[in-house]
């Protein structure tokens, strides 16, 4: 089975689609703060909501940007940005994965 690059960018885009999705759902005030953002309010508080809705725009250009890595859209000269974004986008959620995602609890640490 040949697996192209066209198709790999297409997983890749419609999950950060779905990501995106996602987080303009908690942008707009969707109960789903457990999944997300420390998991502590159902509903987010104001400045957690524009967190969200920033990311929902980033993870949308970078749809956009794998989207046109794998060929399915150009305009004249953005090939490097499509290459280079692509690589930008790995590195920024691969270091942000690497996060911690929770405050230290106040117990202390667990043996």
């Amino acid at each position: 089975m040949n697996i192209s690059t066209a198709h790999i960018a297409a997983v890749v885009a419609t999950g950060l689609a779905g990501i995106a999705v996602f987080q303009m759902a908690l942008a707009f005030g969707a109960p789903l703060g457990r999944a997300a953002w420390g998991g502590i309010q159902t509903e987010l508080p104001t400045r957690l909501r524009f967190g969200s809705a920033a990311s929902a725009v980033f993870l949308s250009v970078g749809a956009l940007t794998v989207l046109g890595r794998g060929g399915y859209w150009s305009a004249a000269g953005l090939d490097a940005l499509f290459r280079w974004g692509s690589w930008a986008m790995a590195l920024l959620l691969g270091l942000s994965s690497l996060l911690p995602t929770s405050p230290p609890s106040a117990g202390g640490s667990v043996s």
